[in-house]
């Protein structure tokens, strides 16, 4: 089983990417948990469980911290889970922000997404 988190305010604009990928290119291999807030993921949640955490940018003000501000409390808790993360976003200058922040590594997956982008950040 792969663990995968989804950090994302408005999950009905990926869940149906995720499920049909699930079914359709990794036989319901995949165990897909979605939060919509940070505080929804962080609380009595262990990231290192996970095997790939997306990660929504720009998370609605519901949520106490945005993506980048996710991502940098990951890196504090371990800069190992930076392997872990893909980032999702319809912003087309998130790579900037994400650079200017040291975060050049982390890959990028731009709304909308379609179930076949899934298979180029997902390793069965």
């Amino acid at each position: 089983m792969i663990n995968v988190a989804v950090i994302e305010d408005e999950k009905e604009s990926v869940e149906g990417a995720f499920d049909y990928a699930n079914l359709v290119l990794f036989n319901k291999a995949l165990k897909i948990s979605y939060f919509p807030t940070s505080q929804k993921f962080f609380v009595n949640n262990d990231a290192s469980n996970y095997d790939y955490i997306f990660v929504d940018i720009d998370l609605k003000n519901t949520s106490l911290l945005n993506g980048v501000e996710v991502i940098e409390r990951l890196r504090l808790l371990s800069p190992e889970l930076l392997k872990k993360i893909i980032v999702l976003t319809a912003d087309q200058k998130v790579k900037e922000r994400l650079d200017f922040k040291g975060m050049t590594e982390i890959p990028i997956l731009y709304k909308p997404i379609h179930y076949r982008e899934l298979d180029l950040f997902v390793k069965a």
